[in-house]
């Protein structure tokens, strides 16, 4: 179990900042670095004329992670997830399957041998590396708001970060957010195929808060997309069934996994 909880923790600390940009800005730290907060000493340049440039990448950046914003209710992503604590390398996550599904509230999710399903009524959580399963009543998914895109730029530029952008055989491109000296994110970079138009790739770098120069306590987040629905097949993900069975009035695990323990909450 300690395993799994610290596979969890590396998940949630990418899911987190990842999301801020992405999905979910729902907690102090990644606020901190969004947002200026009361009695902050990051002040925003005086009246400093924004650079056109820099105002067009972060433009192009967020409307290539759009798709992954809390408002987007339905889409399905498919791929890997990597994630490298310098100091920890024992419980490094390198190349795992990674799947989500998202239907509203309801939604299917895949990291390495986990698997989650939060439907209308129930959730379940499977760990097939310990044959252990989970059901408890459905979990209310928090959606946070938007992308606060026309806030970003004036604290982008304050807390010293800025944009890049470099472009290989008119298809590929990657845009990158770097401040190497940032005390907690030091880098997002984002790939994306300009074909297919869909993000192929997007990187995290991020610091240790108590050491943030030191590079070996970095922590590295990867996440490989490999295929993106806009229009997914919910029911295909979110379906209960193949794990589980109601007899009775009573959950028992399916007849494919009758040798997994399985908790009612």
């Amino acid at each position: 179990m300690r395993t799994t909880r610290k596979i969890y923790l590396l998940f949630f600390v990418s899911a987190l900042t990842v999301m801020v940009v992405i999905a979910v800005a729902n907690t102090s730290n990644v606020k901190k670095w969004w947002f200026k907060l009361p009695g902050s000493e990051n002040k925003v340049a005086d009246s400093k004329q924004p650079d056109p440039a820099q105002v067009a990448m972060m433009n192009e950046l967020m409307a290539w992670l759009k798709p992954f914003d809390s408002t987007n209710t339905s889409y399905y992503l498919n791929g890997s997830l990597t994630a490298i604590d310098r100091t920890d390398s024992a419980h490094a996550m390198n190349d795992v399957a990674y799947t989500v599904c998202k239907n509203g509230e309801q939604f299917y999710l895949r990291i390495g041998l986990t698997e989650t399903v939060n439907s209308e009524n129930n959730y379940l959580f499977v760990d097939h590396a310990i044959k252990k399963m989970l059901i408890s009543k459905a979990k209310k998914a928090f959606q946070a708001p938007g992308l606060p895109v026309n806030e970003l730029y004036e604290y982008i530029n304050s807390e010293g970060f800025t944009f890049s952008k470099e472009s290989s055989n008119n298809r590929y491109s990657t845009i990158t957010l770097l401040n190497p000296n940032h005390i907690s994110c030091k880098e997002l970079t984002v790939q994306y195929d300009s074909v297919v138009k869909h993000v192929k790739k997007i990187f995290i770098r991020q610091a240790e808060v108590t050491d943030p120069m030191n590079v070996d306590k970095e922590k590295w987040i990867t996440l490989a997309v490999k295929d993106w629905n806009d229009d997914p097949e919910a029911g295909k993900y979110l379906g209960l069934h193949k794990f589980v069975q109601k007899k009775n009035d009573e959950w028992r695990a399916a007849p494919g996994f009758i040798d997994y323990e399985l908790i009612n909450q």
